[in-house]
């Protein structure tokens, strides 16, 4: 089977580099250490078996939920949730797609969770919807380019009929969909902010 076609001239270094811009970007808004390519068993003493599926987020932030003490990470991930009440206010108020209902997941694995888009893969765009939303308070999904975010927005299209019609509950599919051009000015408005 023939891997997912990437839509982008860029290199593979060019998007780590963004990963990696990004992920300390939005670690020093929300006061959070950020984790690239997070593996969701790594450091894991909780009950998820690290011999089944496990996937691995472009980034995500903690605080994380991977250990026993359920209530206790659940506490401290809805506390900075809270916290960052401002972030996630600018993020909805311009994303492409917003969630039905922003930071529902009760029992998250992290704070939030962020997979980037460069294929018009729909079957890996699918994936990355459901593991950001399930894994984390907050899922984004960060579409590199037109295309990207065309195949964004039809699955994401797809998604609402489904839950219009009752095939699937509200809950799931409650990622941000957002291009990184708006990502990126979110971010410098809420950087300046905090300069001045």
């Amino acid at each position: 089977m023939p891997e997912p076609r990437s839509l982008t001239d860029e290199s593979d270094e060019e998007v780590a580099q963004y990963q990696h811009n990004l992920a300390n970007r939005i670690g020093a808004l929300l006061s959070a250490e950020p984790v690239p390519e997070w593996d969701i068993s790594h450091g894991s003493t909780d009950h998820l078996d690290p011999h089944s599926y496990c996937p691995r987020l472009d980034i995500a932030f903690g605080p994380c939920n991977i250990n026993t003490r359920v209530a206790e990470n659940v506490d401290r991930i809805s506390a900075k949730y809270n916290a960052n009440s401002e972030f996630w206010n600018h993020l909805t108020a311009r994303a492409t797609f917003t969630p039905l209902q922003l930071g529902t997941n009760q029992n998250p694995r992290c704070l939030l969770a962020i997979e980037i888009e460069n294929t018009t893969s729909a079957k890996h765009q699918l994936g990355s919807m459901f593991n950001a939303d399930a894994i984390a308070k907050v899922g984004v999904i960060v579409g590199w380019n037109h295309q990207a975010m065309a195949s964004l927005r039809r699955i994401r299209e797809y998604l609402e009929f489904l839950i219009l019609v009752g095939k699937i509950p509200t809950r799931l599919f409650n990622a941000i969909v957002i291009d990184r051009q708006t990502l990126a000015s979110i971010l410098d408005s809420l950087e300046d902010t905090r300069r001045t």
